[in-house]
């Protein structure tokens, strides 16, 4: 394995002044995405439970971001997350109507299902369809710890062997592809998930952090083709660190980021076409509230236009946040100071108590990062749910919410 120092990504600030707003009412390709991640979900309907959208419903969503979403002169490009059921049908709709689809198999620690999710992407891509650009093996397999990097790397090669005309591609958390050069080299397309939210970055940095961040990936592994795999803005939910999710967040984020990455030439997919209710159970409310369309497929304000004027944002001197964020094993808490301060880290529960000391002591000027293993002050593991990670500091405290999962 070649060696990958690892990078803690430092949270910068927000700058006193902004750019100029959007004038309200501007239009100029407004709503429009290169690329969108679809998945078509509606009130009701739960994977986990084995309810799926009908092939109908699948169709009516299709064209409906095919032609309000799609930039002029452009061909729309989405991924899937899952091949299985009525998803099967996603790719053979799209060569219909005239959509670029990277379809994507679903990979956790279930080998069967594994087995018959890989054999049913095989079977997608040896239709031949020309918009079938890329397969996809996985999403976050890394990150969730469910499987080795080994039988992952087993799984890439048995779906090349099967289908050499298309490139092969995994989806996977900025951090973790920094550490794993193993899983870059054995596919063609790396999907980067960038989450600023996640990350508790204020929403005026989202939009160039999620560019620097595809930036380093793309220069650690130059000889591939690097996607921005995920990247969004919630419309509701709880804070993370000074991130806050609303609709005027999330107007701002899309149209400081389309650009960007239109000038980068950085290939993406939004995250995320429709909201999806069934994700509450798994991320809270705000996991429900990702898309640029509600869930009665009415549109939200990020693609319809509506501006409103802010305040320019002050400057925050003292930044908390960690990565990631949800929690499965560990967290980097990183923190910045801008002198030198006796400072505290501690982790409480959502009760107020409190649960472990991580730091307690004089600190110079500077960015620092500390590892949480989900653990208090025992060594015991922590319950998933809801923690405070509160920075005290010259009688101030800054306080971050992470969530920890099963």
């Amino acid at each position: 394995m070649t060696s990958v120092q690892r990078i803690h990504a430092v949270y910068l600030p927000p700058s006193e002044t902004r750019k100029d707003d959007p004038p309200k009412g501007q239009t100029d390709n407004l709503g429009k995405f290169s690329g969108l991640c679809f998945s078509p979900f509606r009130a009701g309907q739960d994977p986990t439970r084995g309810i799926f959208p009908t092939v109908a419903q699948i169709e009516e969503d299709l064209l409906l971001i095919r032609d309000n979403n799609t930039p002029p002169g452009e061909t729309l490009r989405i991924r899937t997350f899952g091949v299985d059921n009525t998803l099967n049908h996603i790719p053979r709709l799209c060569n219909e109507h005239g959509v670029n689809c990277y379809p994507g198999a679903w990979i956790a620690s279930d080998t069967v299902a594994n087995r018959q999710n890989l054999n049913l992407l095989i079977a997608i891509g040896q239709q031949n369809y020309p918009t079938t650009k890329g397969l996809i093996v996985g999403n976050e397999v890394m990150y969730s710890r469910t499987l080795p990097e080994s039988t992952l790397i087993k799984y890439f090669n048995q779906v090349k062997a099967a289908v050499p005309s298309l490139p092969v591609g995994y989806a996977e958390t900025w951090y973790e592809w920094s550490i794993h050069p193993n899983i870059a080299n054995a596919v063609d397309q790396i999907l980067v998930n960038i989450y600023p939210y996640w990350e508790g970055i204020h929403v005026d940095s989202a939009a160039a952090y999620t560019l620097n961040r595809w930036q380093y990936i793309k220069g650690l592994y130059p000889t591939k083709q690097v996607f921005i795999g995920e990247a969004g803005w919630p419309t509701a939910g709880d804070d993370v660190g000074q991130a806050h999710p609303s609709e005027e967040n999330q107007i701002q984020f899309v149209e400081e980021f389309r650009p960007l990455a239109q000038q980068n030439n950085a290939p993406y997919f939004y995250f995320s076409a429709f909201d999806e209710a069934w994700k509450r159970q798994f991320e809270g409310e705000v996991g429900a509230h990702w898309g640029i369309y509600y869930e009665d497929r009415t549109p939200k304000p990020s693609i319809v236009g509506i501006y409103e004027s802010k305040e320019p944002i002050p400057v925050v001197q003292n930044s908390l946040n960690n990565y990631p964020n949800p929690v499965r094993t560990y967290t980097d808490i990183r923190y910045s100071l801008p002198v030198a301060q006796k400072i505290s880290l501690k982790i409480y529960n959502s009760n107020g108590q409190l649960v472990r000391t991580l730091v307690n002591e004089d600190k110079p000027a500077g960015n620092y990062s500390i590892k949480w293993d989900g653990k208090d002050g025992s060594g015991i593991e922590t319950a998933p749910g809801v923690y405070l990670c509160t920075l005290e500091l010259n009688g101030e405290k800054v306080t971050n919410r992470i969530i920890k999962i099963n």
